[in-house]
């Protein structure tokens, strides 16, 4: 099967991965099987009945999937996503084997993903006779997880792969079953496509310089929201903010007056704004949140364990800032749920931990926007992919610090302390004299000619 470039970032996840994978781009298996295209509805595939092999899943053939990852037989056409683009996901369980741990596995990584909408195949039903009470027991079990992580199932279908049974056509031999085939269950469920074109505007830039804008401006594709010509924007972390003078498809479609997410365009910007790769074109009434202290959800897929206060390098497009883990809060039990202490996370694990980034960075929790949610941890030697991550929210001490204008002045300062040795018997100022200043009114330090080291709301120490 192919796969695109955002998914050959996972490296070997085999440990949590469901029978459906396919070769990356360095020769490593990666979680889900992905191809991310964006037309149709995109579909994570994920089979724990143990049927098939590592490369092909019996059920996706008999559904009329091809080697590509491509499913036409639907109502829309569907192709094959990882889970951080998914709209939604096929879980297929063994009547005989039921909820294995795999399976539980993969549903609490459908949860930390957001993919909420989930049509449950329930496979090899021919090995226990067609019998109802087996497909019933397996349902529920299902049912009763998943409703721990608030993932829920848009339909359970009994199916048999190797004769066909309820994937394309009504069964025969479960006329018990009134609900709907495999591939009618999928074509009924809804898709939210219109959430993040009701958010505010989310231009993660790519690039700086395009050719149809004389090698100006910026690149980028949008995430989320709508940007229009004259629209104010706030370029973030910098949060300077100027307004849009022209927008160009990135494909060479000409000018556009409106631009909306999924689509890849280039912006011209009326003021001279400094930009750079990385940065992140935002509503100027509604910028993204920006921090460098973070809680963050962990899957670890490196070969050497995340060790606490090791720092790694955090991707989030295309530049990367030094992240440490301090410290690791907890991790996943997927069996059970259950929240466990621990020093570092091996392959396979799911855990919680704090992060601090070397810089802030502008973002949204990952369950309001996956792109500017999402990101992957990087082993600073190798370069290699050792985990991916999920922002929930800024840390409170990194959102209590802000730069203030000072003006701070020779005029503004006070008179020096008297020296008073009849007093106090010895030599030198009253009181302690690593006492900082007090700020008496606001602008920079440098004008008064010192050099500012610390900053708070009522003191300027001085060096």
């Amino acid at each position: 099967m192919a796969i695109a470039r955002e998914f050959a970032l996972y490296p070997a996840m085999r440990s949590i991965a469901g029978s459906v994978v396919v070769r990356g781009e360095e020769g490593e298996a990666p979680a889900m099987n992905s191809t991310h295209v964006r037309l149709g509805t995109n579909l994570v595939w994920i089979d724990t009945s143990g049927a098939g092999d590592e490369t092909r899943s019996p059920l996706f053939e008999r559904l009329g999937g091809d080697a590509a990852g491509a499913l036409s037989t639907g109502a829309r056409g569907y192709t094959l996503a990882g889970p951080a683009r998914a709209d939604l996901a096929v879980l297929v369980l063994g009547a005989e084997r039921g909820l294995t741990l795999e399976a539980r596995r993969q549903i609490l990584l459908l949860s930390l993903f957001e993919v909420r909408q989930v049509v449950v195949a329930v496979d090899d039903m021919e090995l226990c006779n067609y019998d109802q009470a087996v497909f019933e027991r397996v349902a529920q079990e299902y049912r009763r997880f998943a409703a721990q992580l608030g993932v829920g199932a848009a339909a359970c279908v009994p199916v048999s792969a190797r004769s066909g049974d309820n994937v394309l056509a009504p069964s025969t031999e479960m006329r018990w079953h009134v609900g709907p085939t495999l591939l009618a269950a999928l074509d009924a469920v809804e898709i939210d496509g219109a959430r993040l074109l009701e958010q505010p505007l989310r231009l993660p830039v790519e690039a700086v310089g395009h050719p149809a804008l004389g090698g100006s401006g910026l690149a980028g594709t949008l995430v989320a929201g709508c940007l229009g010509t004259g629209d104010a924007v706030r370029v973030q972390p910098s949060n300077r903010v100027s307004r849009v003078a022209r927008i160009v498809a990135a494909d060479g479609g000409g000018d556009l007056s409106e631009a909306r997410a999924g689509q890849a365009v280039a912006v011209a910007l009326e003021d001279d704004v400094e930009v750079a790769p990385g940065d992140l074109l935002a509503g100027a009434a509604a910028p993204a949140e920006v921090a460098n202290q973070f809680e963050a959800a962990v899957v670890w897929t490196g070969a050497a364990p995340l060790l606490r206060g090791r720092s790694y390098l955090m991707r989030r497009g295309p530049t990367a800032v030094a992240a440490t883990v301090a410290p690791l809060k907890y991790k996943i039990n997927p069996a059970t749920l259950e929240r466990g202490a621990a020093a570092t996370l091996a392959a396979g694990e799911i855990g919680v931990c704090n992060l601090e980034l070397s810089r802030p960075i502008p973002f949204d929790p990952y369950a309001v926007n996956r792109d500017t949610g999402g990101f992957l941890l990087l082993d600073r030697l190798t370069g290699k992919t050792v985990g991916r991550g999920m922002l929930r929210f800024a840390l409170r001490r990194a959102q209590n610090v802000h730069w203030q204008a000072l003006d701070v002045n020779k005029g503004a300062a006070p008179p020096p302390r008297v020296k008073d040795r009849a007093s106090s018997g010895t030599r030198g100022y009253r009181g302690p004299a690593s006492r900082p200043s007090p700020i008496w009114s606001t602008t920079s330090c440098t004008a008064w000619g010192a050099t500012p080291t610390c900053w708070t709301a009522t003191t300027c120490a001085t060096a």
